[in-house]
């Protein structure tokens, strides 16, 4: 169909772990992107763009919620949306650090699980070595599950003391405490 070796190669089938892949999806694309309207290929960047802005937003949302958790949890009397609004608050100006924590999050799990699913993929059926392999996953998932609440929370701590020092910036830098006016009578 192409002529090109560069796009011969890409066309070409390949071992897929479901069976052969035709490259038939591939020749599809090639013939959008190869055609004389420029509009496709203007979609097609238009529909990437929007899918890495969806994946900021889903790893910013899901940063928003997490911390949201912890601040239920480490603050008194701060449940529900008062939570959600409170983890928005603190993580305004520190979104592209969140995004990144939230990738970095996302990417260790899911490398974890993949590992996870080839080990159950060429064990046994049923034996120890399909017990061992479950037993090692609980194993790694909740010491995961730990690290990454403790990120959280030491997160949440970083925001709130960043929140704490642009409040003492804008009052002028000094933060006066109350002295007492009454003498303790306990003192005396």
């Amino acid at each position: 169909m192409y002529d090109h070796p560069a796009i011969r190669g890409l066309c070409e089938p390949r071992f897929h772990p479901y069976g052969w892949a035709n490259g038939r999806g591939c020749h599809v694309l090639l013939y959008l992107l190869h055609s004389s309207s420029s509009y496709v290929a203007l979609m097609v960047i238009l529909a990437i763009v929007a899918a890495v802005l969806e994946l900021c937003l889903f790893f910013y949302l899901l940063m928003v919620v997490n911390t949201s958790v912890v601040v239920s949890v480490v603050e008194e009397g701060c449940y529900g949306l008062e939570a959600i609004a409170k983890a928005s608050k603190l993580l305004r100006g520190r979104r592209r650090q969140a995004i990144c924590i939230a990738l970095v999050e996302f990417v260790v799990a899911e490398v974890f699980y993949g590992v996870y699913t080839l080990g159950t993929a060429r064990a046994a059926p049923v034996g120890t070595a399909r017990l061992a392999l479950g037993f090692g996953q609980v194993a790694v998932g909740v010491v995961l599950s730990v690290l990454t609440w403790s990120v959280q929370t030491v997160y949440y701590y970083e925001c709130s003391a960043g929140q704490a020092e642009e409040g003492l910036a804008a009052k002028g830098g000094f933060e006066y405490s109350p002295l007492p006016t009454q003498v303790n009578e306990a003192l005396l």
